[in-house]
């Protein structure tokens, strides 16, 4: 099985779950450009800063978004102000008390996000076509991970 353990471009982030009933989910998000982590307290949170980030970051560009007609060259000018404040590495050593993922979304089209991601604790990597699968993703490893540690209880 080849290993799907790695960040690989720049708007990747590393979601740490470290708390989750079904119902919620809390934890913290890394990517390159904070030492410290985003703190994570809903899926919807999860979503709103990463639209954020994405937007400071402008990648991947959102199809639908304002347009601004007096600075034409707006992604570039804010993606030249960022620094990489951490290496692939250190995020990757970030881990959940639930469960980690990394999501690599690749476009931000129709207000949602496509793109890529893995659980980490399976090295299992799928393509999600919205922000809505994303958590039906995110939310099935979680329930198969209570699942086993339910059985493991009996």
């Amino acid at each position: 099985m080849e290993n799907q353990i790695y960040l690989g471009c720049q708007n990747g982030m590393v979601f740490c779950v470290d708390s989750y009933d079904t119902i919620s989910v809390q934890g913290r998000a890394y990517h390159l450009y904070d030492e410290d982590p985003i703190i994570i307290n809903s899926y919807k949170d999860f979503f709103l800063k990463g639209e954020q980030f994405f937007d400071e970051i402008a990648c991947p560009r959102a199809s639908f978004s304002n347009h601004d007609f007096d600075d034409k060259n707006i992604s570039t000018s804010m993606r030249e102000g960022l620094t990489k404040m951490k290496k692939d590495e250190e995020i990757l050593e970030e881990h959940g008390e639930q469960g980690t993922f990394i999501v690599r979304v690749q476009h931000r089209q129709h207000s949602s996000w496509q793109g890529r991601v893995t659980w980490v604790d399976e090295n299992k990597t799928v393509y999600f076509r919205s922000e809505l699968e994303l958590m039906k993703l995110i939310d099935g490893a979680l329930n198969e991970k209570v699942f086993e540690e339910k059985e493991d209880t009996e």
